[in-house]
């Protein structure tokens, strides 16, 4: 009895339009525009784009209807402040940073296995040129947290995911917050060499899109971060309960 293939769709690549507004997002998520700016002529992106000015109008629409952008009359294309994510509980001051931390376990795994099934090829590049800023600012002692969280930022937007890109965003304020950060550049200091070898089995993950792979060496990454932090945490045991909890919940 042979198959009755009338029942299969067409299988159509995504609308071109769809993929110019992504990477425009993933653009401004990174921080190469900030809310406020404006954006180039539609001359100039269309020709960075290798689009025509049609296929990039309709993108820009998607991004006004999506409020990423706003355009002003006789000014031109302007970028939006996105709408914070309300996290009320987990952000609130009596949270300690190791708690921000066990919630970037859980989110910023499964964020890299997404990344890893969903990145382009010009994510990959993006999240190389990271990894490498951080990596030529560390051998000549200049590295900024500001350059991690880059790179981190960098792998969300790879999910072409704009929630997921605000969460990622705002749990990396969180820990930037003065309470956490003095604890933070502590661990990041010496032990930069180790954080590299994290970051590079991470990216070799997302290059190869392998999405277990990519989720396995984030959340290593992210548990030895977590042991140095605790080393450091006042209140040992109820950092440790709240990151022990958040570890097991993520498996």
């Amino acid at each position: 009895m042979r198959a009755d293939l009338t029942l299969l769709r067409a299988v159509h690549k995504r609308r071109l339009y769809r993929r110019i507004a992504d990477q425009l997002s993933a653009f401004i998520a990174i921080g190469n525009l900030k809310p406020g700016e404006r954006l180039p002529s539609e001359r100039d992106l269309a020709r960075e784009l290798g689009v025509s000015r049609p296929s990039l109008r309709e993108a820009l629409i998607w991004l006004q209807v999506e409020r990423r952008v706003e355009v002003r009359d006789g000014s031109g294309i302007f970028v939006i402040a996105p709408k914070p994510i309300a996290l009320p509980v987990l952000f609130g001051e009596r949270h300690l940073p190791i708690e921000v931390l066990g919630a970037r376990y859980i989110v910023e795994g499964e964020v890299a296995a997404l990344a890893a099934r969903e990145r382009t090829s010009d994510d990959l590049t993006a999240i190389r040129q990271s990894f490498d800023a951080i990596r030529k600012a560390g051998s000549l002692g200049l590295g900024r947290d500001s350059q991690h969280r880059e790179f981190h930022l960098a792998i969300a937007a790879a999910t072409h995911n704009g929630a997921l890109m605000a969460v990622i965003r705002d749990l990396w304020d969180a820990e930037s917050r003065p309470r956490g950060k003095r604890g933070k550049q502590e661990v990041m200091s010496p032990l930069l060499g180790a954080t590299l070898g994290d970051y590079r089995r991470i990216v070799d993950a997302l290059d190869a899109s392998d999405a277990s792979g990519a989720r396995a060496a984030m959340r290593r990454h992210l548990k030895r971060v977590a042991r140095e932090y605790a080393r450091n945490a006042r209140s040992w045991q109820r950092s440790g309960r709240a990151l022990q909890a958040s570890m097991r919940f993520a498996g």
